[in-house]
């Protein structure tokens, strides 16, 4: 909303509506077009999400053995996890703080990555973890 006031439009003016729909013989409004804006990013998102978590699945299948059930599960995770993180990370950031909170996790992922590459079994089919550092 604050997006919108910035922009000097109000969503919900009709005055749009009127002198664009009626060229065309409809009303629509901004917060329609608003929607339909959001709804396509969101598409495109969850659209490559879909995309990352699939290439995952040829190797993970064979791994682990899923069967049809259970590979139905982990894609699903993958949005489950998008829905809470969606609806719970302003929540934590504001608990934790934004300024103490993204350098834990930067710093976290910084161990993590050194101990990846540094370990003596790089793991099965890799060159020590090259792709550790993206």
């Amino acid at each position: 909303m604050l997006l919108c006031q910035h922009l000097g439009w109000d969503p919900w003016d009709r005055r749009f509506a009127e002198e664009e729909g009626a060229a065309r013989g409809r009303s629509v409004s901004r917060l329609n077009v608003l929607i339909a804006i959001t709804a396509a990013i969101i598409g495109l998102i969850y659209g490559y999400d879909l995309g990352s978590i699939a290439s995952a699945l040829l190797f993970l299948v064979p791994a682990f053995d899923l069967n049809t059930f259970m590979t139905s599960v982990v894609t699903s995770a993958v949005v489950l996890g998008q829905l809470f993180g969606g609806l719970f990370a302003g929540r934590i950031s504001n608990t934790i703080g934004r300024k103490l909170g993204f350098p834990r996790l930067l710093t976290r992922r910084f161990v993590r990555r050194c101990r990846v590459i540094l370990r003596d079994d790089p793991g099965e089919g890799t060159a020590r973890n090259t792709t550790a550092w993206c």
